[in-house]
């Protein structure tokens, strides 16, 4: 089986990818930076380097990357970036803007690929956050930006009447985020983002690897709810 996964060269993407290779799927990934030569060792990897802020590269990266012909079981939309945290009175329209269009425009751009082209995917999986509905003090573009892909697939849920789509959060994973989170955020002006630090080396926040074992095994029970939902995978487990 295929599956197509943005963002592969760490942090969840990498996980995500990782895991799918020891389950024997064939992995087709895109990433700005390379990736880590363990997931090249697999002889099912198959990887283009990609922008997805530059979105006139698109869909020529997705013509070499993609086989023609060939089904997906998933597509997992799961390149983003953070930003600053900052109040929203300092964040400046230049910054919000660049979020909006790596965590959501791309992702538009790659929809409409799979529409225009006919690639078959069965379950296509856009990674949200808790921070699209939570609105803590600083999250600012994050927030946005999530929310609004939330949206986007609810929309794109009536344009794939043959397939799935969702948004969703995966919860607290330990990546490059939450590095920056704790050691450079003032968590005196941002106390929301304490739970955070106070969760690393725990059990709440697993690595990259282990979060995505869990979070593949949740796919099955996230095909049950309705197309176009937007699923937080702690409310799965309740």
């Amino acid at each position: 089986m295929n599956v197509f996964i943005t963002g592969v060269s760490r942090g969840l993407g990498y996980g995500l990818a990782k895991t799918f290779l020891k389950r024997n799927y064939k992995v087709y990934g895109l990433a700005r930076s390379t990736p880590p030569q363990d997931l090249f060792d697999f002889s099912g990897f198959f990887y283009q380097a990609c922008d997805l802020y530059k979105f006139k590269t698109i869909n020529a990266v997705l013509n070499e990357l993609l086989p023609s012909g060939e089904n997906f079981r998933y597509s997992i939309l799961n390149a983003g970036i953070l930003g600053k945290v900052n109040s929203m009175k300092n964040s400046s329209i230049d910054d919000l803007k660049y979020i909006m269009d790596v965590n959501v425009w791309s992702n538009k751009f790659i929809l409409d690929y799979f529409l225009e082209n006919s690639i078959h995917t069965q379950t296509v999986i856009a990674i949200s956050s808790g921070a699209s509905v939570s609105g803590n003090f600083g999250w600012n573009g994050y927030s946005i930006s999530k929310a609004a892909l939330n949206m986007l697939v609810n929309l794109y849920s009536h344009e794939f009447p043959e397939r799935r789509i969702y948004s969703f959060a995966p919860g607290l994973i330990d990546t490059s985020m939450q590095d920056y989170i704790s050691n450079e955020v003032d968590l005196t002006t941002f106390p929301s983002l304490q739970r955070l630090v106070d969760a690393r080396g725990t059990n709440i926040m697993p690595t990259p690897e282990i979060a995505a074992e869990k979070i593949i095994d949740s796919f099955k029970q996230l095909e049950m709810l309705p197309s176009g939902s937007y699923v937080d995978i702690r409310n799965l487990e309740e």
